[in-house]
């Protein structure tokens, strides 16, 4: 592991403390990378603020997974709520790259961001809530995409990127440039766009065996309807709440 990357890292693992932030902001100062410095002190007092309008102007000219990764919701992927939860195994960017090559798509910016800080897999034992918003209903979110993870054990949830995505293009041609990002505790699908028209934006697809297929056949239309619920996966993350038994309406009837 690179310098910059444990800096990097110590950042994604304690996105709540400032202090990580600020001493990696110092040590890309005094290794004349003043823009990305700036970006880092600039995040910081956004979140402080709440006022983030300044960061896109900053942002230019920046590697884009790079400020996806330090960057909190909505604005990039370097998540709380997510911190405790990844994996022991990290990813690596040809691993992304080559998963990329087998799946025909340049995996979007974000969607990179977030394999490279977490790895996730199950969740569990803390799941999130993604909140009923454009006409869905709460959805108990139990696992994000992963690469490469082994089998812990018979209980663990596969979110593999390339698998999950090829189940998903099973179901037509209307999902090729789709890729898994996470999943719901009633089979629902959140997936990301690697279109041109809308890279990045985060769909859900409530019931896929429901889908219309090629022939355009399908029981029920609305159940498999594809609506497009966040513009981004840092928008998608700024949505997420943590579950809690007396959550209401009740976002599935799994025990966790």
């Amino acid at each position: 592991m690179t310098d910059d990357e444990a800096f990097a890292r110590a950042v994604v693992d304690r996105p709540g403390d400032d202090t990580p932030r600020l001493v990696y902001a110092d040590w890309l100062d005094d290794h004349d990378q003043p823009a990305r410095a700036a970006y880092l002190r600039a995040e910081r007092e956004a979140v402080r603020t709440g006022d983030a309008a300044g960061l896109r102007d900053l942002a230019a000219g920046l590697d884009a997974v790079w400020v996806a990764r330090v960057s909190r919701p909505p604005v990039g992927v370097c998540c709380p709520r997510l911190a405790g939860a990844r994996a022991e195994q990290l990813v690596t960017p040809d691993e992304i790259d080559e998963a990329g090559t087998r799946l025909g798509v340049e995996v979007p910016d974000e969607l990179r961001g977030l394999l490279l800080n977490y790895n996730l897999g199950s969740l569990w034992a803390e799941p999130l809530v993604f909140p009923g918003v454009r006409g869905c209903e709460p959805i108990l979110v139990s696992g994000f995409v992963s690469l490469n993870l082994p089998i812990l054990d018979e209980g663990r949830i596969d979110e593999d990127l390339t698998d999950r995505t090829w189940c998903v293009r099973e179901h037509g041609a209307a999902f090729n440039e789709l890729l898994f990002l996470a999943g719901g505790a009633q089979f629902q699908h959140f997936l990301v766009s690697a279109r041109e028209a809308d890279r990045g934006a985060v769909f859900l697809v409530e019931d896929l065996d429901e889908v219309p297929g090629d022939d355009g056949e399908t029981d029920d239309p609305a159940a498999g309807a594809v609506v497009r619920v966040a513009d981004s996966v840092a928008a998608f993350l700024g949505l997420l709440e943590p579950y809690t038994r007396s959550s209401d309406p009740p976002p599935s009837d799994v025990n966790v």
